[in-house]
Order: C-alpha cells, then sequence, then structure tokens
C-alpha cells in the first residue's frame, strides 16, 4: 500500500506565525512568490531583492491520515526522493532524521512515530 503525501503543504519561515500556502515538490522561492511575498528571482535584478530567503530557517508541514490497516503491515516507510541540504524530519513531534546532502533518497522507517487517525510530518530547512 502506497500514499502520496505530495501536493498542498503549508510552511512558514521559523520564527513567524504566519503559515502560507506550499507545494511539495518545489521549494521556498516558488512558494513564497505563489504567496505574493516575493518576486520572480530570475527576473531582471530581482535576485538581490530576495536574498534574505537564503538566511532564514524555514518549516513545511502536512498533515495525513492512516488507518489501523495501515499500522498493521510489517514496517512503514516515508520515503523522500530528496531534501534539500540540512534539515530535520519530524514525525508527531518526533525526530524521525537529521538530513544534511540533497543529493540522495531517504526511506525512513516511522512505523514506531505512526499513529491510527490524523499524523502530522514536519521537516524543518537550516540556512
Amino acid at each position: 500500500m502506497k500514499i502520496s503525501l505530495n501536493g498542498e503543504w503549508r510552511f512558514r519561515q521559523l520564527d513567524s506565525d504566519n503559515w502560507l500556502d506550499a507545494k511539495v515538490p518545489g521549494c521556498n522561492f516558488l512558494d513564497l512568490m505563489d504567496n505574493k511575498i516575493i518576486p520572480d528571482p530570475f527576473y531582471g535584478d530581482n535576485e538581490k531583492q530576495v536574498q534574505w530567503v537564503n538566511e532564514k530557517d524555514w518549516e513545511y508541514s502536512k498533515s495525513f491520515e492512516l488507518t489501523e490497516e495501515m499500522l498493521s503491515a510489517d514496517s512503514l516507510f516515508l520515503h523522500f526522493d530528496m531534501l534539500d541540504t540540512i534539515c530535520d524530519v519530524f514525525v508527531n513531534s518526533k525526530k524521525v532524521v537529521s538530513a544534511n546532502n540533497c543529493h540522495i533518497s531517504y526511506d525512513l522507517s516511522v512505523k514506531e512515530y505512526a499513529v491510527s487517525g490524523e499524523n502530522n510530518l514536519r521537516i524543518v530547512f537550516y540556512s
């Protein structure tokens, strides 16, 4: 059994309470552009105006449902094609991994962290 967590997420600058809509897969620059926070960094000299984005930490979050049937499986893995460089991944507020390489995929065993019903996945990306 497989479920996709791609699609609608939410994100925020880590030191802010202002959650915004996000799309995964994607990146904070695209999400900030979609939310009309920054201009297109590839247009004109806009790159100079958005340098602050790289200096901030960003948190992405998504809630998802698991059934008892899913939890009864022998194993439960969370797969990432890649995580862009330095970040921590949390399932239900418990750290699953600290990642530091965006050029590899991750298959994380999360059965011990998951619950029946609503679960929360958080990823904190560090500048």
